[in-house]
C-alpha cells in the first residue's frame, strides 16, 4: 500500500533541478521590469472591476498579478533555511502591498462611485474557509513552480483561487472612502492567503520534494519554526471565531423564517413586513391589525421548536409601520436639506466675494479715471495654473479711449503695484478706438 502511494503521490519523478527552481523563484521575487508594470496593471484592473462590480475584469487582475511570486518565496526560503531569500522576498513583498495600497487609494480617491458593490462586500468578511482555499492553492502553485513543464493551468487557476489583488484594492477603497469596516476586513482576507500559500509552500517544499536545505544551529531552526507557528495560530484564530458567527447567524435566519413562514404567516391578519435581525436577537412583525394577547402568548411559546427562546418577538400595528417609514423618509429629507443648505451657503459666499470684488474694482477705476480721463473700464483678470499653485502675477485690464502718454503709464503702473502690496502687476491696455492692445511694464 505504502508504495502504491509513494508511486501516484511522488512528486520528484517531473521535478525541476534545485538551481533552476530557485532561480525561478527569485525571479517571481524581482521588484523591477515586467513585475512591476505588470503589477501596476494589475492593481488598476481590479480597482475597476470592483468599482464597476465587473466579475470578468477582476479575474483578468488576478491572472496578471505578480503577488505570489515573493509570497511562494517566502515559504520556500523557510523551508530551506535560505535567509538571504526570505530577506529579498519579504522586502520586496512589503513594497508590492504599499505600491498596491497607494494606488488603489488613489484610484478610488479619484473615483465618481463611491457606494461599494457585491464584490467588494465579498472581500470584507473572511472565514476558516478562505484558510483552506489559501493553503489548497499553495500547494498546487509549489507543485506548479518547480515543475520541468509550467506550461499547465495550475498557476493561473491558484491566481483565480486564492485573489491576492481584489482584497489589497478593495482595502484601499476602504482608505480612499475611511471604511474601516472595508479596510480590516480585506486586509485580513489577503494576510490569510498570503500566510497560508507560504505555509503550504514551506510544507510541501520540506516534506514532499528533494531540495537541500541550508545547515544552521538547532536554535537557529527552533526560533523560526516558533515564529511560524505563533503567525499561523494568529491567522487562523480570528477566521474560525468569524465562520462560527457567520454559522449561528445563518442557522438565526433560517430558524425564524421557518417560525414565520409557520407560526406567524397562518394568522388571519394581513402582514405588511417582518424585520430579523441577528444583532438584536429579534424579530418584528408589521401587520394591518394585531393579534390579541392570547394568540400571541401562543406564538410566543412555540418559539422554542425553532430554537428562539431568547428571542423577543415584537408585533406592531400598520400604523407603527407607517410611523417608522415616515421617520424614515423624514431623516432622509433632512439630510437632503442639509446637503442642499450647504451648497446655497457656498454660492452665497461666491457672490458676495464677487460683489465685493466687483465693488473694488469700481473704487480703482474712480482712482485711476482721475489719473486720465480716457479710461473708460477696470478688472483684474483671474488666471488659473494646473499645477494648483499660488498666483504671484497679477494681470489688469485696463480700457481707455486713447493710448496713455508714457507718464499717466508709469504713475498707474506704481498706483496699482501698491495696490497689490509686493505682488508683481501686468497691465494690459486695450484702447478702443484702434482695438489693438498696448502692453504695459511688468513690475
Amino acid at each position: 500500500m505504502q508504495n502504491i502511494l509513494k508511486y501516484y503521490f511522488d512528486l520528484r519523478a517531473d521535478q525541476e533541478e534545485t538551481a533552476a527552481i530557485k532561480e525561478s523563484i527569485q525571479t517571481g521575487c524581482e521588484f523591477k521590469g515586467t513585475n512591476l508594470w505588470a503589477l501596476v496593471a494589475a492593481i488598476l484592473i481590479a480597482s475597476v472591476g470592483l468599482n464597476t462590480n465587473s466579475t470578468a475584469v477582476i479575474i483578468g487582475a488576478m491572472l496578471i498579478s505578480p503577488l505570489m511570486g515573493p509570497i511562494v518565496g517566502t515559504g520556500f526560503a523557510l523551508s530551506t533555511f535560505d535567509f538571504e531569500l526570505l530577506k529579498t522576498a519579504g522586502r520586496n513583498f512589503l513594497t508590492f502591498v504599499f505600491i498596491s495600497l497607494l494606488t488603489s487609494t488613489l484610484f478610488f480617491g479619484l473615483s465618481p462611485f463611491d457606494d461599494p458593490t457585491p464584490e467588494m462586500d465579498a472581500r470584507t468578511y473572511p472565514t476558516i474557509y478562505d484558510v483552506l482555499i489559501g493553503f489548497f492553492g499553495g500547494i498546487a502553485g509549489i507543485v506548479a513552480y518547480t515543475r520541468k513543464e509550467k506550461g499547465s493551468n495550475i498557476i493561473p487557476g491558484v491566481a483565480i483561487a486564492t485573489a491576492l489583488m481584489p482584497p489589497l484594492c478593495t482595502a484601499g477603497y476602504g482608505l480612499a472612502n475611511w471604511e474601516p469596516m472595508y479596510l480590516a476586513g480585506a486586509l485580513y482576507l489577503f494576510v490569510i492567503n498570503s500566510v497560508m500559500i507560504a505555509f503550504a509552500t514551506m510544507l510541501v517544499t520540506k516534506l514532499a520534494l528533494r531540495i537541500r536545505r541550508r545547515q544552521y544551529e538547532e536554535g537557529a531552526k527552533k526560533r523560526v519554526t516558533r515564529i511560524v507557528a505563533f503567525v499561523i495560530i494568529c491567522t487562523i484564530l480570528p477566521s474560525l471565531w468569524l465562520a462560527y458567527n457567520l454559522y449561528r447567524k445563518n442557522d438565526f435566519d433560517k430558524h425564524a423564517q421557518d417560525f414565520l413562514t409557520k407560526e406567524v404567516e397562518t394568522m388571519n391578519i394581513p402582514i405588511l413586513k417582518t424585520k430579523v435581525s441577528y444583532g438584536n436577537n429579534s424579530i418584528e412583525v408589521f401587520s394591518l391589525g394585531e393579534p390579541d394577547s392570547l394568540t400571541q402568548q401562543q406564538i410566543l411559546n412555540r418559539r422554542k421548536y425553532y430554537s428562539l427562546d431568547s428571542t423577543a418577538i415584537n408585533f406592531k400595528s400598520a400604523r407603527e409601520y407607517i410611523v417608522e417609514k415616515e421617520r424614515a423618509y423624514r431623516n432622509e429629507a433632512e439630510q437632503q436639506l442639509l446637503i442642499w443648505r450647504d451648497s446655497v451657503h457656498k454660492l452665497n459666499t461666491q457672490l458676495n466675494e464677487i460683489d465685493v470684488r466687483k465693488a473694488w474694482e469700481a473704487k480703482i477705476l474712480t482712482e485711476i479715471a482721475a489719473v486720465d480721463t480716457n479710461i473708460t473700464a477696470f478688472g483684474v483678470v483671474p488666471m488659473y495654473y494646473q499645477t494648483g499653485k499660488k498666483d504671484s502675477l497679477v494681470t489688469v485690464l485696463i480700457s481707455c479711449k486713447q493710448p496713455l502718454d508714457k507718464d499717466h503709464d508709469t504713475q498707474i503702473q506704481r498706483f496699482l503695484t501698491t495696490k497689490f502690496d509686493s505682488l508683481k502687476v501686468e497691465v494690459e491696455y486695450a484702447v478702443e478706438q484702434s482695438n489693438i492692445p498696448k502692453k504695459g511694464r511688468r513690475k
